[in-house]
């Protein structure tokens, strides 16, 4: 699955859709990145994710705009225990995804 998100409604998602590729279920937001909570997309894919799950992202500040915040959606994401590849990179629930 992916995730893709630009910061305002006059962005286009189209860069990030095609850089994600083919997915079984694609997120997508046109919403500021401030707050997680704030993110119905980026919740339901928390919610969504399952052990086994590939999570897509273009790059990691698509995800969160601080380190803090970017910890806490991985910490989230990979309790379930997922993976996650930023720009070809693989971070998976075994200690590379920590931050």
């Amino acid at each position: 699955m992916a995730y893709v998100r630009v910061s305002s409604a006059g962005q286009n998602l189209a860069r990030q859709l095609e850089a994600v590729g083919e997915c079984d279920e694609t997120f997508t937001e046109k919403q500021s990145g401030k707050s997680a909570r704030d993110r119905p997309e980026l919740q339901a894919l928390i919610r969504h994710v399952r052990h086994g799950d590939h999570v897509v992202v273009t790059s990691m500040d698509r995800l969160a705009r601080s380190v803090i915040d970017l910890n806490n959606i991985v910490q989230q994401i990979t309790g379930d225990p997922a993976h996650h590849t930023e720009e070809n990179r693989l971070f998976t629930d075994d200690g590379v995804a920590r931050f």
